[in-house]
């Protein structure tokens, strides 16, 4: 049988983390306060990543912790990576989640003890990506969570790294890493952490009148009947998406899975454990594409935000003159006051919510039914509920659901240890000597070329000890006293061969002179580490990169064959094809979107390719630049979202192997998931995928265009992205390649012409 799965849980804050390990989760991963794709989690301080860690390693069996380093990073960021970095390695966690090039190359070249895991923002979707990372260094891949159960058995069986697949949460419409929606049309990057949701936002068709819809927001994963498929398909790991949610929803979904992948549930168990969960929060649920690569079920178009579980539906508001009205339903399931209930009402968008103020029970079905007013109501109660004032025309048969349970609340309690209690220590080893003149103190880190010497004069010659034994036992003690330092006692040795009585206070004395001295050396070879690894990341001489930059500027070549981001297992037979046909053809100049594109390069027969990046790999700071050209790439595309201030830095060092799009129609949304259906509330079939695209306005006023390609969906912008104003600030910074993107839309020949000799003119097209 298949080694069972681990059970992996969000820990947005410390309290999350406690309630994850308390209800079952094998690992835990958090973000520190940079560098996290969840910027607005509240996320974990230094020091409580040293209680969660400390923690989770004190438990039996041991638990694991894990920590994002999972957006880009810019240059000017860098200091503060290598201190991120040396810090997660420092605490002894468990893994690094890493989506930026080069913070993966980083890891690997400096920081070798921590284990690299690849997030799901590298958008991993075959064999091929697997693979590259596993070249890399990489011993776990986070699985896009677009793919197929065939799919992801495929990765689990064939690699020789772990795979991670997300079992429940949140879904975002677009593959993760590659949505720029948020970042070119609302100014905050997903992949820098601070994605602005506009998924959820609510779009109207601008082209023609039309409904308004969430054509974007999804429903949330839920795959608690692929477990077992998933573990027979090898899978290492199941993380559970919400380091935005509370420490309760983590308790939940914890408890959920964690019970089933064990088999304790009865069926009866099962449901409740799942209603549980919904109280507290959940969107519809959806399986997305483990059943089939069409889902048909996966977003909601008419409503967003937290749902519930369904507990009923309206029988009457009653009206009730001089005392408001009221909701009367049957509960399906146990209420209580204070409980939050929630109503679908006609037009669709957020539900209509509510606190139970007041819990009647009504009995017997005539015109009077019998009244009292009660605290709680078993299910099966038929109940009425007032109505806030001012709360909306509420139609009969409109669904109620339970939204927040205050039993659910009181389910779910967790231990807390005391603060400071599990911190992570550095264990030392000491040594301690009493001679007639002096006591002194050696102390070595354990494993680590750290070490201190302190030492303290007798004011008199000591007298022999009583009981040499309790002096040494006192002088362990002593040592063992390490307060808020970050280190424990290793081992220890006493050497007293005269059997001197030594004071108590003379042992603390030196205990923290000698501790201190342990301390600041640590402090001191940190610092100089960490100055070297800053050193070896540091831009070579400004000569080397200005001849570089001359040479790449003589060279004629132009043309290049570009491999697309996403290719599938359906369409990658087809691609291969081709991919052969035009190397045997004599064609060495591509350009790949995924490190997946350049295995399938390697893979054909030919002369060695000339490969260049586009910007779907991106290259937001110089290690990635550099760890592009370690794979033998020749050169990369900037990030189209990029600050102009980071793309000339990296021009700066980099100009001649860099490509500045500067006309691009940007794909804000690629996503298998067919908008058009979810407009037209079914689907329209492959052959109407191709008829042209559909324009929409956001809530924001945002104009946008909606492709469809071999049921595949692309967002554009209905303006394009221009830099042709920037094109003198761009030629300042070393910038010597420009590139002009005519293959998002659909251009006319005589389109193409006129816009190619204005962008050659540095004139920006109308509009």
């Amino acid at each position: 049988m298949s080694r069972a799965p681990q059970l992996l849980a969000p820990a947005g804050n410390l309290d999350a983390g406690y309630a994850a390990l308390h209800y079952g989760a094998d690992a835990v991963y958090a973000g520190l306060n940079r560098f996290s794709a969840r910027a607005e989690a509240q996320n974990l301080s230094a020091e409580e990543l040293s209680q969660i860690v400390g923690y989770a390693h004190s438990l039996q069996p041991r638990r694991e912790v894990f920590v994002t380093v999972n957006t880009l990073v810019q240059h000017s960021e860098w200091p503060a990576l290598l201190e991120c970095l040396a810090l997660i390695e420092n605490l002894e966690t468990d893994a690094v989640i890493v989506q930026d090039l080069g913070v993966l190359r980083c890891v690997r070249r400096h920081f070798p003890a921590l284990r690299l895991h690849a997030s799901t923002q590298m958008a991993v979707h075959d064999l091929a990506g697997a693979r590259a990372l596993a070249a890399l260094g990489v011993r776990r891949v986070t699985l896009a969570r677009e793919l197929t159960l065939a799919e992801i058995r495929a990765i689990a069986r064939d690699v020789s790294l772990e795979t991670e697949v997300f079992i429940h949460g949140a879904l975002c419409y677009c593959y993760s890493g590659l949505c720029l929606y948020s970042s070119l049309l609302r100014g905050r990057s997903g992949n820098r952490g601070r994605c602005a949701y506009p998924c959820r936002d609510r779009f109207q068709p601008s082209a023609a009148p039309g409904a308004a819809a969430f054509p974007f927001s999804m429903k949330d994963l839920a795959l608690p009947d692929a477990l077992a498929p998933l573990r027979e398909a090898g899978v290492a790991c199941l993380k559970i998406e919400g380091r935005m949610k509370s420490p309760l929803y983590v308790a939940a979904v914890t408890r959920l899975y964690r019970g089933l992948l064990d088999g304790t549930f009865s069926a009866a168990e099962r449901l409740e454990a799942e209603q549980d969960l919904q109280t507290v929060f959940s969107r519809p649920w959806t399986a997305l594409y483990t059943r089939s690569r069409r889902a048909r079920d996966a977003v909601d178009p008419d409503w967003v935000g937290h749902r519930g579980v369904r507990i009923g539906a309206v029988e009457a508001v009653v009206r009730r003159p001089g005392r408001g009205s009221a909701l009367r339903f049957v509960t399906a399931r146990a209420l209580e006051r204070y409980d939050g209930l929630q109503i679908d009402l006609p037009g669709g968008g957020r539900p209509f919510g509510f606190s139970v103020e007041r819990l009647t029970l009504l009995e017997g079905r005539g015109a009077r039914p019998a009244r009292r007013t009660e605290f709680a109501a078993p299910a099966g109660s038929r109940v009425e509920v007032p109505l806030p004032p001012g709360a909306p025309e509420i139609p009969a048969g409109a669904p109620v659901y339970c939204a927040s349970s205050q039993a659910v609340k009181r389910r779910f309690s967790f231990p807390r240890p005391p603060s400071g209690a599990c911190r992570v220590r550095r264990p030392a080893d000491v040594r301690l000597e009493a001679a007639s003149a002096q006591l002194r103190g050696f102390a070595r880190l354990a494993g680590a070329d750290v070490a201190a010497q302190a030492a303290l004069p007798f004011p008199q010659p000591p007298p022999a000890a009583r009981n040499p034994q309790a002096v040494a036992e006192a002088a362990r003690a002593a040592c063992a006293k390490l307060g808020r330092t970050p280190f424990s006692l290793g081992s220890f040795e006493w050497l007293n061969p005269a059997g001197l009585f030594v004071p108590v206070s003379m042992l603390n004395a030196l205990r923290r002179d000698l501790f201190a001295g342990l301390e600041a050396e640590y402090r001191r070879a940190r610092t100089a580490r960490l100055a070297a690894v800053a050193a070896a990341e540091a831009p070579p001489p400004p000569i080397v990169a200005a001849l570089e930059r001359l040479r790449r500027r003589l060279d004629p070549a132009r043309i290049r064959l570009a491999l697309p981001a996403i290719v599938r297992s359906w369409d990658a037979p087809a691609l291969a094809d081709k991919i052969a046909a035009l190397r045997q053809a004599g064609w060495t100049r591509w350009q790949v979107a995924s490190l997946a594109g350049r295995e399938r390069l390697a893979a054909a027969a030919g002369p060695p390719p000339a490969i260049t990046a586009d910007w779907p790999l991106y290259v937001v700071n110089r290690a990635a630049a550099r760890q592009l050209l370690e794979l033998g790439l020749e050169g990369f595309t900037l990030s189209p979202e990029d600050s102009r201030e980071n793309i000339a830095a990296l021009l700066r060092e980099f100009g001649a192997r860099a490509t500045v799009v500067v006309y691009l129609d940007p794909p804000l949304f690629v996503s298998e998931t067919c908008a058009r259906a979810a407009l037209e509330r079914r689907c329209p079939g492959p052959e109407r995928c191709a008829e042209g695209e559909i324009g929409l306005r956001s809530a924001a006023g945002e104009e946008v265009l909606v492709a469809a390609r071999r049921c595949r969906t692309f967002v554009f912008a209905r303006r394009p992205l221009c830099l042709t104003p920037f094109l003198g600030e761009l030629l300042a910074a070393g910038a010597t390649r420009f590139r002009a993107d005519f293959a998002g839309r659909a251009y006319a020949p005589a389109e193409v012409a006129g816009l190619w000799a204005l962008l050659r003119a540095g004139r920006a097209p109308a509009g």
